[in-house]
């Protein structure tokens, strides 16, 4: 099975149903969010593209368990204050 490596240095087995399950999850939520807040940085207020970041880091397991990848849990960011939250 091939794992696709992902941001915030995570890996979801794209191949395996908890991995598929996950992806529509996060696509799902993100366009949720973005129907109800607008393509705007939640941090700070900036109007363009916009990644879902979970508020409990993936390292701390914010979102290997599917039960965080929820609304009270993720956030919009724009990519430079999303860096900002996970540097390198």
């Amino acid at each position: 099975m091939k794992k696709t490596q992902r941001s915030f240095n995570s890996t979801i087995n794209k191949s395996s149903d908890k991995g598929k399950t996950e992806i529509k999850k996060r696509q799902v939520l993100k366009a949720y969010l973005i129907a109800e807040y607008g393509r705007r940085c939640m941090e700070c207020g900036k109007y363009g593209y916009v990644e879902l970041s979970h508020t409990e880091p993936i390292r701390m397991g914010g979102c290997r368990d599917v039960t965080k990848t929820t609304k009270e849990n993720c956030r919009l960011l724009c990519r430079s204050c999303h860096d900002k939250r996970h540097p390198k």
